[in-house]
């Protein structure tokens, strides 16, 4: 399990140690070596999503593909087993949960939209267990668009005028009387969408001291230098026509100013400028990138400037840090800094035409390479789906995600533009995008300020854990240190069983949990003097983002109308074909290996349990006792002397503490077999003397009174795997078929795998629809090598055109 956690940093360049002007020697060793135990503290997971569609219609499936990989490497990573899927309303009620199952790190499911949804913007998002330990903010969150069109809710076309959120960031964190900054620049309204805008700096005496405009997305940066006395006041213009004052950040007596200036042959020049007292007092500088150590090294200040050259080829890809500390060993600067992966997945992507005839086969070509060009072996998803002002394509990607927005805070406009794109603006408006967006992986007090972890979340390395918490029937008080059991009833029952901790908390380590069961469980066994909770496995934590304004400002009414069409007469035609499950292969016998089975049709039927085990069950024995029938079994030791104990009996699994005995009642036509273990038998750190389960033929106690003091209640396990309906017409007779086909989601492909030679092909047929038809590619190597690829063709249908 270690390697899953602790990984050790190889530092790339030496400490070294500076005397100052006062004789002094600084020692950051200590720096060093609380990031390295905060970095081997805990691995991160990171989550990406990859959904069918943008926008859905109530009624409608909402299906994704999920990629787990490690947030600091973005290497797939085969941790976690299950993946928690949500879909959340603005006010963080959850709408959809489920549980899909991960292997080899990547899995797949799907959310069938409620056909009584309110139309609205909606939250889907995904995370694992293990990564409940931290900010919520690190869970995969994207924004849907979600419209009931069967509605008698009045939807609103037209969008309000945005009211927009202006920001300053002074590079490396604060303005410093006396010394020149450039301070980054944000305004973006409540969906983050940036606004055009020019502005000025004046002072108190009204005179302009700067100005500045807009470059991309609502960011820019400009150089300013505080005086000492002065205040200062930012005027912008923004292309609403609004006019908005605003103070900018107030500049300190003294501190420290970071710069960082892109230079020639591949170098940036890190300088630190300190205030005169501040002066000949050497600052340490640390740099890595998602935690991976790069350089930390002791600067020597002098004449209030420090100076120091990164050589870029030794950043890792994606999101570098920099940081200052001062002599005092205090983080006083931070600046981020963008290096577009070097590593990367070319995938190409072809259809065999670029038109189509409805009900045509499609043949798809894909071929993935590396940035050596060679052939690379990818784990992939597909998407085809019919573009239109409703369906419009998606500019979140996996490639994106993984090495931009998933690191830093707030949103983030077009983040494809920052790698589909290059040159000199590209460059300014990726280095002003660092200007005003933070660091979000950790915290630099939690570095500094170590606390004891203790992870209340388990990675789910096997199955998914039912959680739950023991506690004194009476008194309430947590019930410490005592055995639980839980049951799940069925031909192929599962039993667990688990220790409780000081505070009551305990884990049941399922597998192969799959579907909805009703659930059995029980705290302390044979004694009745506990209860116990089954707790939800859904976080109960949201993160820091705002939920975007719900607009269809941009909506055709044509396009809702033809998507609410093919949604309806798909539910009305297709029903059945939608709702197509499709059940992994797993290991369907009991938690124990019987030494004997008793197959009861085999023998002669009694009316009653008492003859039934009394006739021919040779290893129990019926006692007879204050009238009262009892039951034990029997075996003998290696002297040849009986033993007598008292089994655990089970029906179909539910365990009979509060009276074994009851099974004398049940009637022994609904059983089908006796399942006997006539050994001592251990299940964790329970330990029984023999098993009996009396297997019904339903799967199911029907009639059979439960412990009035277990817990049972209906459990969702992980998700079976909705199978995806795509109709096929290779032949005349199919063609003709005179059942509607008005499919906007040609196709779903979340399992494609290239082979050796980097290649792929898949087909599929079109649908009755014309229009123009959006192909998504999206996927991760081995390596990870995360890359995406989007391409179009047209359909159609002469009988059936749709604008």
């Amino acid at each position: 399990m270690k390697k899953f956690f602790f990984r050790h940093i190889v530092f790339l360049v030496a400490l070294w140690s500076v005397h100052n002007s006062h004789s002094q020697t600084v020692d950051f060793t200590e720096i060093n070596n609380q990031f390295k135990n905060h970095r081997e503290q805990a691995l991160q997971e990171k989550i990406y999503a990859h959904l069918d569609k943008p926008s859905y219609l109530a009624g409608e499936i909402l299906w994704f593909k999920i990629y787990n990989v490690d947030a600091s490497l973005n290497k797939p990573l085969d941790l976690s087993k299950v993946v928690y899927a949500e879909l959340l309303d603005k006010d963080n009620r959850a709408i959809l949960q489920t549980k899909v199952s991960l292997k080899d790190a990547t899995g797949h499911g799907s959310l069938m939209i409620p056909p009584t949804i309110n139309s609205g913007t909606y939250t889907f998002r995904a995370y694992t267990n293990w990564m409940k330990n931290f900010d919520a903010d690190f869970y995969y969150e994207k924004n849907l668009t979600i419209i009931n069109s069967l509605s008698a809710e009045k939807i609103a076309i037209s969008a309000n005028e945005p009211s927009y959120d202006i920001q300053f960031f002074p590079e490396g964190g604060n303005l410093v009387e006396g010394i020149e900054s450039k301070i980054g620049v944000r305004a973006v309204n409540e969906n983050g969408v940036g606004a055009n805008f020019q502005g000025i700096i004046i002072n108190q005496q009204n005179d302009t001291v700067a100005n500045f405009q807009s470059l991309k997305f609502g960011i820019t940066s400009f150089k300013f230098k505080p005086l000492h006395g002065n205040d200062y006041k930012a005027i912008m213009q923004l292309d609403n026509g609004s006019s908005v004052i605003k103070d900018i950040p107030k500049a300190f007596g003294r501190g420290y100013v970071l710069q960082l200036d892109r230079l020639a042959g591949g170098k940036t020049g890190v300088k630190v400028f300190a205030s005169a007292e501040l002066s000949d007092r050497p600052v340490y500088i640390l740099i890595h990138t998602k935690q991976q150590l790069i350089a930390s090294e002791i600067v020597p200040v002098r004449n209030n400037e420090g100076e120091f050259l990164i050589d870029e080829s030794k950043l890792g890809d994606g999101i570098s840090h920099v940081t200052i500390f001062d002599a005092d060993k205090n983080p006083v600067c931070e600046r981020l800094f963008f290096k577009r992966p070097t590593k990367k997945m070319l995938i190409g992507g072809s259809v065999d035409r670029q038109q189509y005839e409805s009900r045509k086969k499609v043949a798809i070509s894909i071929d993935v390479k590396n940035e050596l060009q060679l052939p690379e072996q990818a784990n992939m998803s597909v998407s085809v789906y019919k573009v239109d002002s409703f369906f419009t394509p998606q500019s979140q990607n996996i490639e994106s995600f993984l090495w931009l927005t998933s690191d830093i805070k707030g949103t983030i406009e077009s983040p494809e533009y920052y790698f589909a794109n290059t040159g000199e603006e590209v460059d300014k408006a990726t280095d002003n995008l660092m200007l005003t967006h933070g660091w979000r992986r950790f915290a630099w007090k939690d570095v500094l300020q170590p606390k004891v972890n203790s992870f209340a979340y388990l990675p789910e390395f096997e199955g998914h854990i039912v959680s739950a918490t023991a506690s004194n029937r009476l008194n309430g008080q947590p019930a410490g240190e005592i055995h639980n059991f839980m049951a799940i009833p069925g031909s192929h029952f599962h039993f667990y069983t688990g220790i409780s901790d000081k505070q009551g908390r305990v884990s049941f380590y399922t597998k192969n949990f799959f579907g909805t069961h009703e659930i059995f469980a029980e705290a302390g066994g044979k004694t009745r003097d506990y209860k116990i909770d089954i707790h939800s496995p859904f976080s109960e934590t949201y993160s820091s983002r705002k939920t975007p304004g719900f607009s269809l400002a941009n909506l055709s009414g044509t396009a809702l109308q033809s998507a609410s069409i093919s949604m309806q007469v798909q539910n009305v035609y297709s029903a059945e074909k939608l709702n197509n499950f499709s059940y992994p292969l797993t290991d369907t016998s009991s938690f124990f290996i019987p030494t004997r089975t008793y197959a009861l049709d085999d023998y002669v039927r009694f009316p009653t349990m008492e003859e039934v085990l009394r006739e021919y069950v040779q290893e129990v024995a019926v006692i007879k006792q204050n009238n009262k029938l009892r039951l034990e079994a029997g075996r003998r030791d290696a002297a040849g002397v009986l033993y007598r104990y008292e089994p655990l009996v089970l029906v179909d699994g539910v365990p009979l503490f509060d009276d074994p005995n009851k099974v004398f009642a049940y009637d022994p036509l609904k059983v089908k077999e006796l399942q006997i273990m006539n050994r001592r038998y251990f299940l964790g750190a329970a330990v029984f003397e023999g098993i009996l389960n009396f297997k019904t033929y339903s799967g199911r106690p029907e009639g059979f009174i439960s412990d009035p003091n277990a817990t049972v209640l209906d459990y969702e396990g992980v998700q079976s795997q909705r199978e995806f309906f795509s109709p096929v017409y290779d032949n005349q007779a199919q063609v003709n078929s005179r059942m509607p086909d008005f499919r906007n989601l040609l196709h779903w492909a979340p399992v494609v795998k290239t082979n050796q030679s980097g290649k792929e092909q898949i087909s599929f047929y079109t649908s009755d629809l014309s229009g123009k038809y959006m192909v998504v590619i999206e996927g991760i190597s081995r390596e990870g090598r995360a890359g995406t690829k989007t391409f179009s063709f047209d359909v159609v249908n002469p009988l059936f055109v749709q604008k």
